[in-house]
């Protein structure tokens, strides 16, 4: 597999200004303090490549699946609830609840379906667009150096580097870590995309490293 270059950060970010912004086609992203250029300049301590296909991404947006199947189950149990209460006990009433119930349910059934299969195109028109506008999957990789994150996607040719500090959430799932930035912004980590240490040492350090505010979830 073909080394992916690591970012020459020193003699740019050394000129510019204190705000290092998010370089792509689409313009600006979150503003982050600039690390000091003699950190910049140091050798990354850790190494991951995450080629972002659409079982990767699924996983990736497992959290928020969760969330708004919480929120349905939440609001069907209380639609149900407040159905119950609102009808009597005489025969004529029992037919008419249970037939709203049934609606509720196929509702249910219906939305979790169609919220599911939106996810899932989500991520394959990801897939598609990548092919489309660079001619493969966007794959990129994370420099952890020992004072800083910094983020490169040889494909679209962005990059951006952000302090540790910067770090609210870190997730493990299956196959990945996901670590979520300030203004919502993840770096997707690779299990198996380590080229440089490994995943045991990757826990240490980024427990070690991140704000005691972050929320960290390992298995």
């Amino acid at each position: 597999m073909e080394q992916n270059p690591i970012p020459n950060t020193t003699n740019n970010q050394a000129t510019q200004s204190p705000q290092l912004h998010l370089e792509n086609q689409q313009g600006s992203a979150p503003e982050y303090q600039q690390p000091n250029p003699q950190q910049v300049a140091e050798q990354p301590v850790i190494i991951n490549n995450c080629i972002y296909t659409k079982e990767i991404l699924l996983q990736a947006y497992s959290k928020i699946m969760k969330k708004y199947i919480f929120i349905l189950i939440f609001s069907f149990v209380g639609l149900v609830t407040t159905g119950i209460m609102c009808f009597s006990s005489d025969s004529s009433a029992r037919i008419a609840e249970n037939a709203f119930l049934a609606g509720l349910f196929f509702w249910f059934i219906i939305f979790t379906i169609s919220f599911m299969r939106s996810i899932k195109a989500t991520t394959k028109q990801r897939e598609k667009a990548d092919m489309l506008l660079y001619g493969a999957i966007s794959q990129p990789v994370a420099y952890f150096y020992n004072n800083h994150l910094s983020v490169y996607n040889p494909q679209s040719q962005a990059r951006f580097s952000v302090p540790y500090q910067a770090i609210i959430d870190i997730t493990e799932y299956k196959d990945i870590y996901v670590i979520t930035l300030q203004e919502k912004v993840t770096v997707l980590i690779h299990k198996n995309g380590f080229s440089l240490r490994n995943e045991d040492f990757f826990k240490a350090f980024i427990e070690s490293k991140a704000s005691t505010l972050a929320k960290i979830k390992f298995k």
